[in-house]
């Protein structure tokens, strides 16, 4: 590998931090810039410093290891790094003895980022007698600035990328079709929902990526709607709403449809056709979403039995029939029933469903 320049290492100190399969490049870059012949990115935990995580060059973690572990006494490497302030530089000597606590050979070490929690560092060490000399602190003082803020920016990405995550699996687990509409009413996301009823392909589908209505009469509606979306957005004013009926092919119960305007900057917009434009909420009436136990019994304090007859009731069947799936006598189920309403507080089946649709999302816990 040729060696860098100081831009070239600040760049991969930036790649390095948002993918860490680069890790290793950089540290042996490090390694070639500074001349050392050993080097180590290392972290770890205040507390409990055995669970160091080290990317090395020519340099076994364990080792690295041994210093921190045992090398807790005043002056160590170890101690040092446990006490320096972030992005201050500091080399040492050769040991005048074997010392487990210290690198055989020249150091030099900054701590990158610190915290109570955390301790970040790069090392680097040449087999040499000598010291490092102040352009190579003043080089390493750079880098490790620069390194410090790509690993912050990058931990808040990830925390980014974490909770965009959470979000989608939680909208995966609703019972609704979701779709997110750019300008060009073209679909920026949709939730498992909403991708099954599209390429179930009964009368709302995907033309590319524009959401596609079969009923003319409704596709038109949809794109008066896109369009009021844009103006009010352009004009500063509150977004519209809509509802729709879709006819469907199959002859099945109409797909009922929802959509709301979302306020964006028409700026952001004018560069960037992905802004969301609207979010489609799509109900398919064949669907019969089905409560979850544990979340009966939290609401309502069903036994295992009543909660598995309210599912079989929510899922459209008969009572008969919700008997003969269970392995009981309809009379049993009668009395499971009637418990239920009691526990629900209400009177009918009808209203039984209605109460549980209305009190519960049907979400399932999230794996």
């Amino acid at each position: 590998m040729p060696r860098r320049g100081l831009p070239d290492l600040i760049a991969l100190a930036y790649e390095s931090a948002c993918d860490p399969a680069q890790l290793e490049g950089f540290v042996e870059a490090a390694a070639r810039y500074f001349s050392a012949d050993r080097a180590a990115f290392a972290v770890w935990p205040r507390r409990s410093p055995g669970n160091l995580l080290a990317l090395t060059h020519r340099l076994p973690a364990a080792e690295i290891q041994e210093w921190l572990i045992e090398g807790a006494e005043p002056g160590t490497l170890f101690a040092r790094l446990q006490t320096e302030e972030p992005l201050t530089t500091f080399d040492a000597g050769p040991p005048r003895s074997a010392d487990p606590g210290q690198p055989a050979g020249a150091v030099l070490a900054v701590v990158i980022d610190s915290d109570a929690n955390n301790v970040c560092a790069l090392i680097l060490i040449r087999d040499a007698a000598g010291r490092f000399s102040q352009a190579d602190h003043d080089s390493l003082e750079e880098l490790a600035g620069y390194t410090q803020r790509a690993i912050r920016i990058n931990q808040r990405f990830v925390r980014l990328f974490a909770d965009h995550r959470a979000t989608r699996r939680l909208l995966d687990s609703a019972p609704r079709g979701i779709l997110l509409l750019g300008q060009r009413g073209q679909a920026t996301y949709m939730n498992d929902e909403a991708r099954r009823i599209c390429q179930s392909d009964d009368s709302i589908s995907l033309d590319g990526d524009q959401l596609r209505l079969a009923d003319d009469a409704a596709m038109a509606e949809m794109e008066d709607f896109l369009a009021e979306a844009r103006a009010r957005s352009s004009n500063g004013q509150p977004p519209p709403n809509t509802g729709l009926r879709i006819r469907r092919a199959s002859d099945a119960p109409p797909y009922q449809l929802i959509a709301y305007g979302m306020a964006c900057d028409p700026r952001q917009a004018a560069l960037d056709e992905h802004e969301s434009l609207a979010v489609v909420m799509v109900h398919d009436p064949q669907v019969a979403p089905v409560p979850d136990e544990p979340l009966l019994k939290t609401y309502f304090d069903l036994t295992p039995a009543e909660s598995q007859l309210v599912q079989a009731l929510c899922a459209g069947q008969s009572l008969p029939v919700a008997a003969r799936e269970a392995s009981i006598s309809v009379n049993t189920a009668r009395t499971h029933l009637r418990s239920v309403f009691q526990k629900v507080g209400v009177h009918s089946q009808a209203a039984l469903v209605q109460r549980v649709s209305q009190s519960l999302h049907f979400a399932s816990p999230l794996d």
